[in-house]
């Protein structure tokens, strides 16, 4: 099962589990070791789906300690 996104009056599109980690923000290192641990496509999706993106985790962080973001 691929997920569906669609915007207004556009054409809905599939993402697959790769896409979906892309935009949690996990780097590609850690997405290939996910796709190989033999977890179907849905347990995948949800794990995706339960996480955080690793950039603003990075950036809410940062500001509670008062670290400069700059980057």
């Amino acid at each position: 099962e691929i997920y569906t996104l669609s915007l207004h009056d556009a054409l809905p599109i599939s993402i697959s589990p790769r896409e979906q980690f892309r935009f949690m923000g996990v780097p590609e290192e850690y997405i290939d070791r996910l796709l190989k641990s033999g977890n179907n496509n849905d347990e995948l999706y949800k794990q995706a789906g339960n996480s955080i993106v690793v950039d603003v985790l990075y950036h809410l962080f940062a500001s509670l300690f008062n670290i400069n973001t700059n980057i």
